[in-house]
């Protein structure tokens, strides 16, 4: 923790320290040691220059995800240490994919929590979604359809449907989709077909076509209107 506190370190220790880290922060009692030992400010303050040493700030993503994964004091923690704008800042980061999308499943782990939602949407964590929505790899559909459906059972749906590329995103279905990831799309869809706009933005998207062509094997009952 002191290695990655003290800014004139050389980089290279920083970056072996901050592996070192995430890899002790999948253990419990590391978790909390860490926590103790005030390391949640210093590793978020290694999001800021992602520039400088790309490395070192993929690392440390992955330590906070770790610590976060905690719960509510961890999370709490991050919020404190301004996590969550540092993290924000990097999930258009276009440099380097790896950092702009482990970026972005942070932003969706913690929105498994309906308790920071509010948070989440006032940093402006939802513009993440299409993101994900729009990846080709189901782990990552999976994670953003998990926080989407938790944002809708808090009552949050309304505020998915204006955002850029939502429903196009989630719509994009791959020939390797899998029916589970599908399943979800489908909940998501019902969830929201109360709103018209939503509804709008369906047909224009050729809503029955993608069914046809990419939901025919997939059981699912709807609980609205088909």
């Amino acid at each position: 923790i002191d290695i990655i506190r003290n800014e004139d370190r050389d980089l290279r220790v920083r970056h072996y320290s901050t592996g070192a880290l995430r890899n002790l922060s999948i253990n419990e009692k590391n978790k909390k040691h860490l926590l103790e030992g005030g390391a949640m400010p210093p590793i978020v303050k290694l999001l800021q220059q992602p520039k400088l040493n790309q490395v070192v700030v993929y690392q440390a993503i992955g330590v906070l995800k770790n610590l976060i994964l905690g719960g509510d004091p961890y999370i709490q923690a991050f919020l404190d240490a301004g996590g969550l704008q540092n993290l924000m800042s990097l999930t258009n980061f276009d440099d380097n994919d790896h950092i702009k999308f482990e970026s972005c499943r942070v932003i969706v782990v913690l929105a498994k929590d309906k308790n920071i939602h509010g948070a989440i949407i006032e940093a402006g964590g939802l513009s993440v979604l299409p993101t994900l929505l729009s990846a080709k790899f189901d782990v990552l559909k999976t994670e953003a359809c998990n926080a989407v459906l938790s944002l809708i059972q808090n009552g949050h749906g309304d505020k998915l449907i204006p955002l850029a590329n939502f429903t196009s995103s989630l719509l994009s279905i791959q020939t390797e989709t899998s029916n589970d990831v599908k399943t979800s799309i489908l909940t998501i869809i019902d969830d929201l077909s109360s709103n018209l706009v939503f509804i709008q933005q369906l047909k224009e998207a050729s809503i029955e076509d993608i069914l046809n062509k990419h939901f025919q094997n997939v059981e699912y009952d709807t609980k609205r209107n088909k």
